[in-house]
């Protein structure tokens, strides 16, 4: 396959989730898409807040004063983004070596901020055993350490998109995209780093509402056939209907785009809806039922 220059799909699984798939001759067209990904491989979403971004400067800090209004929104979506991050992480049951791709915010900048917040095991490409330890950033908060200790000497990675490809850390529980890939086999590449071999892992990816990320990620979710799960926080609970239900919604049409037309007459029948009409019309009278 020329995801990865592998002669088969048989191969190509193989080389992403480290196993024989038998995924690959079933006859389940979601399972045989789905193949290049590890089985138990759980994909989720969370939604960047982003609803500040735009509105009127009152209190613009003097070292903002000079950039342009654009450049400004730009700071704030990339705070937005990494505190989203940081919200995933200290919200997770269990605290387990993750990998984080960071995308345009870059590896320098979360590399500082997790060693901001007091975590003492943050590596990158140059440090990916942990051997010899990159200088601690000692300006961390006693409160942010007292809230966060169960990541303080967790192994968090920060790779580059670039570098996914055949990175192995059999150890890693949890990867986190910090945007949507630009394609299908980037997110295979990204995500295929947890749960290989017969682990689990989760894969969880964060998008920016009102923006082409959305459309990606359904994009991805279609070409994968890929459900992607969501788990909200109370805050996030009050905004759902204005935040997270777009995003959802995107992503549930793409999961019916990927359905036969038979398999989308047996849901309206379930919902007792007409079933009569195109795909497309089809479609739209599940996603607004």
């Amino acid at each position: 396959m020329q995801i990865l220059g592998a002669p088969s799909a048989d191969a190509a699984a193989a080389l992403i989730t480290g196993e024989e798939d038998a995924r690959v001759k079933s006859k389940d067209a979601e399972k045989r898409k789905s193949v290049l990904l590890p089985e138990k491989l759980q994909h989720e979403f969370r939604v960047v807040d982003i609803s500040d971004i735009g509105a009127e400067d009152k209190d613009v800090d003097t070292d903002d004063k000079d950039l342009s209004v654009s450049e400004r929104n730009e700071i704030r979506r990339t705070a937005a983004t990494i505190q989203c991050m940081w919200d995933t992480m200290v919200n997770m049951e269990v605290a387990k070596p993750t990998i984080i791709f960071p995308g345009r915010v870059g590896v320098e900048r979360v590399q500082e901020e997790l060693k901001a917040l007091g975590l003492e095991d943050v590596r990158t490409l140059r440090n990916l055993s942990g051997d010899s330890h990159e200088a601690i950033n000692d300006g961390a908060k006693d409160d942010d350490v007292t809230e966060t200790n169960t990541w303080k000497n967790i192994s968090v990675y920060i790779i580059g998109e670039r570098f996914a490809r055949g990175l192995d850390l059999p150890e890693v529980g949890n990867v986190i995209m910090l945007a949507p890939p630009s394609s299908a086999a980037g997110y295979a590449h990204m995500a295929g780093r947890t749960g290989r071999s017969g682990r689990e892992g989760t894969a969880i990816t964060l998008v920016r509402p009102r923006n082409t990320e959305v459309q990606r990620l359904a994009a991805i979710a279609e070409t994968l056939g890929l459900k992607f799960q969501e788990e909200l926080s109370e805050e996030e609970e009050e905004d759902e209907d204005e935040v997270v239900e777009p995003v959802q919604a995107a992503l549930d049409e793409a999961d019916l785009s990927s359905m036969t037309v038979p398999q989308l007459k047996e849901l309206l029948k379930e919902k007792s809806l007409p079933v009569s009409g195109r795909k497309a019309e089809l479609i739209e009278r599940l996603t607004s039922a």
